[in-house]
C-alpha cells in the first residue's frame, strides 16, 4: 500500500481497546487476524507505538485462544525498545502468524486458523478500499490490487468449503456467507489472469509471492457497492 503512494489513516484501525472484550472463539480468531493485518500497516508507516501496541493485543488474544508461548515478554520488549528494523518487525508478526496457523492445525482447531484467515484478509481490503475512497482513479495501482482480491477470494472460499464440507461448523458456515455476500459483487468485476502465473519464494522472510498479469476493470458503482458491502462485513467482525 505505501508503494502506490497511500497514506496512513489511524481511523481505519480496529481499536486495541476492543481486543478484551470479544469473548467467543469466533470473534477472537477473527481479530487475531484484524489486528494482524493493522499491525502491519501501521508498521509500514512506521508507527512505532502503535505497532507496539498491536503486538500486546495479539498476545492478548493468542493467549487466550490458548496458542500459548507465539509471543514472549522478549518479543514485546524487543518491539517495545524499537531494536526491530521495519523489516525486521514485519518478519516477526508474519512469524507468529504462521506458528499460530500451525499450531492450531496440529491440534486439531483449523477452524480457528480458518477464521484468523478470513478475518485478516478482509481487514486488508477494508483498508484498501477505505483509502482510495472517492478516489480510485487518483491511485490505479492499488485499485487494481484491489481488484486481484475477486481471484484471492476464490481461493478464501475453497478453504472455507474445504475445511466445513458438510456444513457443520456453525463460525464456517457463517464465514462462509459473509464471503459469499462480497463475492456476490465482486463478480460484477472484470479480473481475468493474463499470462503465465510465478511464484517465488524467499526462505529468509518465510514469505511466497505469486505474481501474475490481471486485465482488470471496475466501475465506480460497483466499487462503491464492493465498499459499502466489506465495510458492513468487517463492522460485525470488529464490533
Amino acid at each position: 500500500m505505501k508503494g502506490t503512494g497511500a497514506k496512513y489513516d489511524e481511523d481505519l484501525l480496529n481499536d486495541i481497546n476492543k481486543a478484551s472484550t470479544y469473548t467467543s472463539n469466533l470473534k477472537m480468531a477473527l481479530n487475531l487476524g484484524v489486528y494482524s493485518t493493522d499491525m502491519s500497516f501501521a508498521n509500514i508507516f512506521n508507527q512505532s507505538q502503535k505497532t507496539v501496541d498491536y503486538i500486546t493485543s495479539l498476545k492478548q488474544l493468542t493467549d487466550r485462544l490458548g496458542i500459548v508461548q507465539l509471543i514472549d515478554e522478549g518479543t514485546i520488549k524487543k518491539f517495545e525498545s524499537q531494536q526491530s528494523s521495519k523489516d525486521e518487525m514485519l518478519n516477526i508478526v508474519s512469524e507468529v502468524y504462521m506458528n499460530a496457523n500451525q499450531y492450531l492445525t496440529e491440534n486439531n482447531r483449523k477452524n480457528i486458523a480458518v477464521a484468523v484467515m478470513v478475518g485478516g484478509w478482509t481487514e486488508g481490503l477494508y483498508i484498501a478500499l477505505n483509502i482510495i475512497k472517492g478516489n480510485e482513479n487518483g491511485n490505479k495501482q492499488l485499485t487494481e490490487r484491489i481488484i486481484a482480491q475477486k481471484l484471492a477470494l476464490t481461493t478464501v472460499m475453497n478453504i472455507l468449503d474445504s475445511n466445513n464440507p458438510n456444513g457443520v461448523d456453525d463460525d464456517l458456515t457463517y464465514l462462509a456467507g459473509k464471503m459469499l455476500e462480497i463475492k456476490t459483487i465482486f463478480d460484477e468485476v472484470k479480473a481475468d489472469p493474463q499470462g503465465q502465473v510465478i511464484a517465488t519464494t524467499d526462505a529468509d522472510a518465510k514469505l511466497t509471492r505469486i505474481k501474475a498479469g490481471i486485465k482488470s476493470e471496475i466501475s465506480p458503482d460497483i466499487l462503491n457497492l464492493l465498499t459499502d458491502k466489506v465495510n458492513e462485513v468487517r463492522k460485525e467482525f470488529v464490533e
